[in-house]
């Protein structure tokens, strides 16, 4: 009998064990998927041009993205970008020119925005990850460089990632910030997503073709 109840408790365990790591795994694939599905619809608010109004003023022609930080690994931002703000980031500057799509001022195509988020007014809502779950790195692979030049966050480097789309293009502009070294123009980012013990990841990549994919790997392209 002691044998017999050795063997089910051994077995009982087993099966606790696999089950919490099935639901770990499941949990940290859905949020990184809700993650994926919430820069689609900014993108699709970008790309249809969405009319966004604050505080009784109404802005047209605005992009829209995601802004995330490494300082808030368990939340980000939905944004409308509608501010050119000079000295919103630390360092004082707004993204160099030809990052950002303009238009022309006082036609119907002028931008009004910079393609980060600048402060709260451009703040459409703050999404908070499911218990436990965490942002631990955001990454990006520098445009006109090689496929290993990266920006990187980390403990030590904090930094932001800012994803936008802006009409009539379908593409995405993708500009990392570091408040030691400036801005980053980047051809891909890739925001690394971790389980509350930290032994399971998953990355959503987006590219600056405008693809939005979710992965099971540490490797940022």
């Amino acid at each position: 009998m002691l044998v017999s109840l050795g063997i089910i408790t051994v077995i009982m365990a087993v099966i606790l064990l696999g089950q919490t790591n099935f639901s770990r795994t499941l949990v940290l694939t859905d949020t990184a998927y809700t993650i994926a599905v919430t820069i689609r619809q900014m993108e699709s608010y970008g790309i249809s041009s969405l009319t966004y109004t604050h505080n009784n003023v109404t802005t047209t022609n605005a992009g829209y993205g995601v802004h995330f930080d490494s300082t808030m690994p368990k939340s980000y931002y939905e944004i409308a970008d509608v501010n050119k703000v000079a000295g919103s980031q630390t360092n004082n500057n707004n993204p160099p020119n030809g990052w950002c799509p303009t238009g022309t001022a006082n036609t119907p195509e002028y931008k009004p925005g910079n393609c980060i988020y600048d402060n709260s007014t451009e703040q459409l809502a703050t999404v908070n990850l499911k218990t436990g779950y965490y942002i631990k790195q955001l990454c990006g692979v520098i445009a006109n460089g090689n496929s290993s030049t990266l920006y990187c966050t980390g403990p030590t480097t904090p930094g932001t990632l800012d994803i936008t789309f802006v009409r009539p293009n379908t593409q995405s502009i993708l500009i990392g910030y570091s408040p030691l070294t400036g801005f980053y123009h980047l051809s891909s980012a890739c925001i690394f997503l971790s389980s509350p013990d930290g032994s399971t990841s998953r990355m959503i990549r987006v590219s600056n073709l405008g693809e939005v994919e979710v992965k099971n790997t540490n490797t940022c392209t």
